[in-house]
This record gives C-alpha cells, structure tokens and sequence, in this order.
C-alpha cells in the first residue's frame, strides 16, 4: 500500500485521521481483538474475520483500479487510435 502514498504525494507517517478525511479511498478494516486472534489461528472462522478479508480484497481491487487508471498500464496499441 507505500505505492499508493508515494504515487500521490502523501506522507508515509502514521496519521491518526481516517481514510476519507486524508482523501483515500480505501475501506478501513475492523478491529479483531486478541480473541478473535487466536480463534483465526486456530483456522475457526470469524465474521470479523471474514469481513476483514472481504476489506483486504475490496481494497486490493480499489489500489489494482487506481494503478491502471493513472499509471496507464494494460493498454493495447488499439488504445493510442
């Protein structure tokens, strides 16, 4: 996730506002907690769990739609006519 602080011009410290307040459009993901944890580790299924990893995949198909539409990647020649 560095690429898309330094692609935009942001910092790379800690900053204790939320996504949408520092401009970024990613999903903040849920606290788990110790318990919820240790019950992943064990491979038992949480919903935070699962909403979590539903966050994670959201947000890595935001980051992948971000870098095509502004790094210009994946276009065919047929894209410069």
């Amino acid at each position: 996730m560095l690429w898309i602080y330094i692609r935009s011009g942001l910092s790379d410290h800690i900053d204790h506002r939320s996504y949408e307040a520092q401009g970024i459009a990613l999903l903040p993901q849920v606290h788990e907690g110790p318990a919820v944890r240790q019950m992943e580790a064990k491979g038992i299924r949480t919903n935070k769990g699962d909403l979590n990893r539903w966050i994670k995949a959201t947000n890595a198909l935001a980051c992948f739609q971000y870098y095509v539409k502004h790094a210009g990647v994946f276009k065919t020649r047929f894209d410069v006519i």
